[in-house]
Order: structure tokens, then sequence, then C-alpha cells
């Protein structure tokens, strides 16, 4: 963004070629890529792109796709420039203080609410598709349990009564439409009528980036600091929704514009849930798992990368907070994994080196030992954690 403003400065015209380095693989690839990616599309900026996974590489042209085919729909909307904007920082969003109502329950670093009707109470498997364990047929909280329910209606059926019941007394907060502002016209008429929020849901249909950034600009104008749920709805094909939403959704988060996801459409409960805390922790935001950064192999890949991508993910997905490099050579991993706790990185020919942060520790691993070696440093440090302790 600030280079583009630059050239416009300079009355420069130069095509621009976006990628988002050691992205990773599966899910976890995809999002982090739309949200570099597309963040600047959804802006129109960048001429050509490639989305760089730890997998085959015939598999990164899809996803290519998918990302241009979205922001052509973005083409001829209108907005205001990015980096001409000025944003409710991140940090001033953590430190403000708000009284919300006890039915509340919101996440200092990014929360994750979904929309549920009474079926949805009384289906078999409630509690695991919102993430809670089910202990004495009650819920039980977990790092990646939903922080609030929004229910639609008001339930009839004693039983759909009973959980929420439930859910209220495990920690899980249970809203009403009545209970927020609800804000999806484009219009300083309606914006206007909002006053002293507890709490606030976004809810545009169309030109979601340019929209939510005009009503940030409006909020701060106004001093209003209630906490804003981004409540997006989508009707695409799962592939395409994770395009999607990390573009759209990536591009406010990674700004410090958003306090939280709602994410609405015909898709399991549980995928929208895994979906959002996905992309609050592609956007640095909130933590509940391990951190993978991988690149994708090349020519000077000194070991089958998706292979111990794979092993490496096994032993350590349940670290929550650690982020771990897996780089294939020593040209440019130690620089590309700059911000991670624990480098594994291909030295030699079937030899590796662990990293501490920027400092190599161990040199000239033999690779068939350096998975748990990698372990043991993590041990050694003090970030492992036992699989069954992790809640």
């Amino acid at each position: 963004r600030l280079l583009v403003a630059e050239m416009y400065k300079l009355g420069w015209d130069y095509p621009l070629h976006l990628g988002v380095t050691e992205a990773g693989e599966g899910e976890d690839g995809r999002i982090k890529s739309a949200m570099g990616i597309g963040a600047l599309l959804l802006d129109g900026i960048g001429e050509t792109i490639r989305v760089s996974l730890t997998e085959d590489a015939w598999n990164e042209i899809d996803p290519c796709k998918r990302l241009v085919q979205w922001a052509e729909t973005y083409a001829r909307k209108t907005g205001v420039a990015p980096f001409e904007e000025h944003y409710r920082s991140i940090e001033e969003i953590k430190r403000r203080q708000v009284i919300l109502p006890s039915n509340f329950a919101l996440h200092r670093d990014g929360s994750v609410l979904l929309k549920i009707k009474e079926q949805d109470l009384i289906q078999p498997g409630f509690y695991k598709s919102i993430g809670c364990e089910e202990q004495f047929g009650r819920p039980k909280l977990k790092m990646s349990s939903a922080d609030s329910l929004v229910l639609s209606g008001r339930p009839i059926n004693p039983k759909a009564q009973e959980i929420l019941e439930h859910l209220k007394k495990g920690g899980v907060g249970v809203l009403s439409e009545q209970d927020v502002a609800i804000v999806c016209e484009e219009s300083p008429e309606q914006w206007n009528q909002i006053e002293n929020p507890s709490l606030i849901i976004l809810k545009p249909s169309d030109n979601r980036v340019h929209y939510a950034r005009r009503f940030f600009e409006w909020l701060q104008s106004k001093k209003i600091m209630a906490p804003v749920i981004l409540n997006f709805t989508y009707t695409c094909s799962k592939e395409d929704l994770v395009i999607q939403a990390a573009s759209e959704c990536g591009a406010l988060l990674c700004d410090g514009l958003g306090d939280g996801l709602l994410l609405e459409g015909p898709y399991e409960l549980d995928f929208l849930r895994n979906l959002s805390f996905t992309m609050l922790q592609a956007a640095r935001m909130r933590t509940i798992r391990t951190d993978f950064i991988s690149c994708p192999s090349c020519g000077r890949t000194l070991f089958n990368l998706q292979e111990v991508t794979k092993k490496i993910r096994e032993r350590t997905a349940h670290l929550p907070g650690v982020k771990i490099a897996i780089m294939g050579c020593i040209v440019n991993g130690p620089g590309e994994m700059a911000d991670a706790d624990f480098g594994y990185v291909g030295s030699k020919p079937k030899m590796i080196d662990l990293y501490k942060g920027k400092v190599c520790v161990e040199k000239d691993i033999p690779h068939e030992e350096a998975v748990e070696r990698l372990v043991e440093l993590i041990k050694k440090e003090g970030r492992w954690i036992e699989p069954c302790h992790v809640a």
C-alpha cells in the first residue's frame, strides 16, 4: 500500500506481482494467501499473483483462479484509498473498557460468534459443533469453543431451553438479535440512530470491505468504542468461501477493524467456527493452535517438504501460540522465518539445522532424527504441552 502511494506521487504505473511467501499448506495456506493477496486485490492493487503452498505445484492453480475471479467482482466498486484512512489501532481496541451485559461473552483478542436456530440446539452433537466438550450432558469450554451464540427467534422446545441454560452456566454467551445494534444499510441516517450500543453487528450485503471502512471512520468520528462484529453472509462453495471470507475479513481485521466474526451461510456450524478461528489466527489476533510457516518446494529444497511438514504437524499441532517454521534450504529460510519461535531448516543433503528464533542452536542433525530433536528443543525451552493437557 505504501509502495503504491509513493508510486502515485511519482506518476509511476508499474505492474505489481503479489504473493504470500511461506503461507503453508491446506486451508491455513489458502487463508493466509487470500488475506495477504486478496486484501490488496480488492483495493485494485496488483496485476499478477502466486499462491505459494507446501503442496504439489499444480494445487496452487485453483486458489489462484478463485482469488482472481473474486477480485474481479470488486473491480467496479468504489471506496476510499486504504493508505489515507485513520484506523482504530489494535492496541486501542484491546485497552478499551466496555461494560457488557452478563449474557455477552467476548474475547479480548477477537471473538467467534455463531448464528443458531432452535432446531440446531436439539441436534445430536450440538455441543461439539460449537467447539465444546460434553460432560454429563453439559458443555465444557475449550480454547476453540465459540464465544457467543446469536439466537434467531425464541425457543419453545423445553429441551432447547434447557440447553440454553446449560450454555449460559458453562460460559457461552447467548444473545438475541434484540440485544445488539445490527447495522446493514449504508446510510448515515441509520447509523445516527445508534445510541450507546453494547455491541454492534455489522452486516453489509455488498462491497463489504469499503462499506466497513466507511462505517469504522464514522464510528471514530462519533467516538463510539463499542465492539464491532463482522457479520458476513456467503452462499458460495466451501472452496470459494475460504477465499472470499479470508480476503474480505482479512483486509479489515489486519487493520484493526473489527473485534470478531459472525459468518453465515448454508454451511455446518463446525465449519464456520473453525474457519473463523483460523482467520483470527492468520490475522495475528487470537491464537488457539500451533502456527506453521512452511515454504513451497523448489530446486534448492533438501528434503521432502510435504512429508516432513506432515510429520511435524502431527507431533506439534497441539501447541497454541507456538510458531514453527519448516524451511527447505538456508538460502531464504532463516530470513523468511524470522518471526518463528522454532525453525527446521535444510542445511545440507540429509542434514537439518534447528533454530530458536533467529539463532541456529543445533547443526547438521541427520534427517531421520530431526523431528524428534525439534520436539526435544521445544520441551527444553519450556513451550511443550502434552496433548492430553490441551483444553
